[in-house]
């Protein structure tokens, strides 16, 4: 379907502006993440450390990586639509490819947390200042949390609809921080309902900004 064509086409080259083709980036970037988890993991802020530098707000920042799939998604959606997709299917394929794109953002979310556990089970205790330092995995919220911010950068989008959009990166990181800011210093009883309905609130608002963009563009169709 046309719909299917287009979100795939938009997903694709997402996809291509953030994968190189240099064969020693991905070796080099996952040793990195390697490097971060071991080292969150093990580190020891104290008793005494504010809430920024603690042991459990750190390693959750681990899984900022799994955002990497959303830093080229603005501009991919802000790129000429086809000529034989309409404006409708033009918006479906838009909703698509950002639901394709959270997908692939939580299953590396998924791949992190799974990574964390097998690290968790196979590392022993490091002795430190005359105690066993075990090595503690990301938090579960970083699971779920990583998609929920896809909504974001549809509204930057959204409230920018420009090939420069200066909002995009905004949009990625810092409801990241907010949300793991959140989950982090109250119970995933209280914590979870408030980033969800800020997330279902981000999509919503960028649906019908984006929708009225559709209907108004003049793309002769």
């Amino acid at each position: 379907s046309p719909v299917a064509a287009r979100a795939w086409q938009l997903m694709a080259a997402d996809f291509a502006a953030n994968v190189s083709t240099r064969p020693l980036v991905v070796p080099v970037l996952l040793l990195a993440l390697l490097a971060m988890m071991l080292w969150f993991g093990y580190a020891d802020m104290g008793d005494e450390a504010d809430f920024f530098f603690n042991q459990v707000w750190m390693v959750g920042l681990v899984y900022q990586w799994a955002l990497f799939p959303l830093f080229s998604l603005a501009p991919v959606l802000l790129t000429p639509p086809r000529t034989d997709v309409s404006r409708r299917s033009g918006l479906r394929a838009e909703v698509a490819a950002l639901g394709g794109t959270a997908l692939v953002s939580g299953a590396l979310a998924l791949a992190t947390a799974a990574v964390f556990l097998l690290l968790e089970a196979v590392l022993p205790p490091l002795p430190w200042r005359g105690e066993a330092l075990a090595f503690r995995p990301g938090a579960a919220h970083g699971i779920w949390l990583v998609p929920l911010v896809t909504p974001f950068v549809w509204l930057a989008v959204a409230l920018r609809p420009r090939p420069q959009n200066s909002l995009a990166n905004a949009a990625i990181m810092f409801p990241y921080f907010a949300g793991h800011i959140l989950l982090t210093a109250m119970p995933y009883a209280q914590s979870t309902p408030l980033v969800l309905a800020a997330s279902l609130a981000a999509f919503v608002v960028a649906f019908l900004l984006r929708r009225r963009w559709w209907l108004r563009a003049d793309l002769g169709l």
